[in-house]
């Protein structure tokens, strides 16, 4: 039955053709537009994938890809799961130089788009538009999911007032309660948040870690590794790798000379099996409670492990305590964040990853991992200073003022602090 048949020759209300109009348009659901997620591909398929380490093979036939950069993957795909895992949320940066193939990881974890949600930049969890009638916010879209902001760089160089409001919000949110009043008149309350988060970002993300506020990031560097003796080293660039850039773009061109277009590269079967992977994460924690609290309760029976971790934890809220800016003239001296909360971070960051690597508890490959994420999370010329004078107790202050690389007067102000 057509609109003429309801009203005959004469020309129908405004309301009636609007009404008419409303219910005969096609709905499209969330799940089949997207819903502004960049991770979502209309042909993207997940591969089926069991293996962690199969995962990695595939993406090193294609990509010059690191142990530091699997070792982020890892921290990726355990943020992803970690929701499933009872504690505190864990929120993470991979942090590295400009085209170090964060935004790769990225892109590739969050193919998987009905478990994460990914944006390119990010300035705000709300929004004021009331398009719709419908709340346009991006946290409804995040309950349940990880979230993932694949360049953070464009926040970190917005004005003050902006970068303190944004962080000010995730401070909140992640406490599980965030609310916004807009000048138009639009109230946005949200209680019983939860989502995982996961930023890619360069090393300006250290400039706003906030200890004194209690930080709620781990970091995990995607281009740098830790030697034994506690010190940091960033991967040689190495322009002559098989793939390199130079004769991947000479490829592109001969090949592509009748298409004009331009050409991005294609990871779609990378994708497909690390969403592939990620189901079989999800169903294997929903199918294997039992073999996951098995996994729990190795780590609270190994003493040996929670004094590391313990170690760890006073480790880095030791190092990224925040120097006065003018020491001399401070009246009180700033005191480093208790370890509690970075303890079951770290805790609950191992237990993830002993599911993602297929491990049954703290083998040497998650001790090693985690050992990363907690001096990657708290890099400062204090954790330098540390470090050398715990592998060389009876060191001079000269001395360390020439491998920190700084001034001795300066390195006389980190040292008493």
């Amino acid at each position: 039955m057509g609109l003429s048949d309801l009203i005959g020759n004469q020309r129908p209300p405004d309301r009636t053709v609007f009404n008419f109009l409303i219910g005969h348009l096609a709905k499209r659901t969330l799940e089949s537009t997207g819903g502004l997620n960049e991770g979502f591909e209309t042909d993207l398929k997940p591969t089926k994938c069991d293996n962690f380490y199969e995962l990695v093979e595939a993406i090193r036939a294609k990509i010059d890809f690191s142990q530091s950069a699997s070792d982020c993957l890892a921290f990726a795909l355990t943020s992803a799961i970690s929701l499933k895992i009872p504690g505190p949320l864990l929120w993470g940066h991979i942090v590295g130089r400009s085209s170090s193939l964060k935004t790769t990881v990225a892109e590739i974890v969050g193919a998987a788009h009905d478990k994460c949600f990914s944006i390119s930049e990010f300035t705000s969890l709300y929004s004021g538009s009331t398009v719709g009638g419908k709340d346009n916010s991006i946290v409804p879209r995040l309950q349940g999911r990880l979230f993932i902001i694949k360049d953070l760089t464009p926040l970190l160089q917005a004005r003050p007032e902006v970068q303190n409001t944004v962080f000010g919000q995730l401070r909140d949110i992640y406490d599980g309660k965030g609310e916004k009043f807009f000048n138009n008149g639009v109230f946005h309350s949200y209680i019983g948040v939860r989502f995982a988060c996961l930023t890619c970002t360069t090393r300006a993300i250290r400039k706003f870690v906030r200890t004194d506020m209690g930080e709620r990031f781990l970091m995990c560097e995607i281009d740098s590794y830790w030697t034994e003796d506690g010190r940091l080293h960033l991967l040689p660039i190495d322009t002559e790798v098989e793939g390199n850039a130079y004769d991947t773009l000479c490829d592109t061109v001969t090949s592509g000379l009748d298409d004009a277009s331009p050409r991005i590269d294609n990871h779609s079967n990378l994708k497909s099996l690390c969403w592939g992977f990620i189901n079989h994460l999800f169903e294997y924690m929903a199918d294997e409670a039992h073999t996951v609290s098995a996994i729990t309760a190795t780590y609270k029976a190994d003493r040996g492990f929670k004094t590391l971790l313990d170690s760890l934890a006073l480790w880095m809220e030791y190092a990224r305590c925040p120097k006065p800016k003018n020491p001399d003239q401070e009246t009180v001296r700033p005191d480093p964040a208790a370890p509690h909360r970075t303890i079951k971070q770290l805790l609950k960051t191992a237990i993830g990853l002993s599911i993602v690597l297929g491990t049954t508890g703290p083998t040497p490959e998650v001790i090693r991992i985690v050992r990363k994420i907690a001096l990657d999370s708290c890099v400062s010329f204090s954790l330098e200073i540390m470090n050398y004078v715990a592998t060389h107790p009876s060191i001079a202050l000269d001395q360390i003022a020439a491998r920190v690389g700084i001034v001795k007067p300066y390195a006389n102000e980190w040292c008493a602090h």
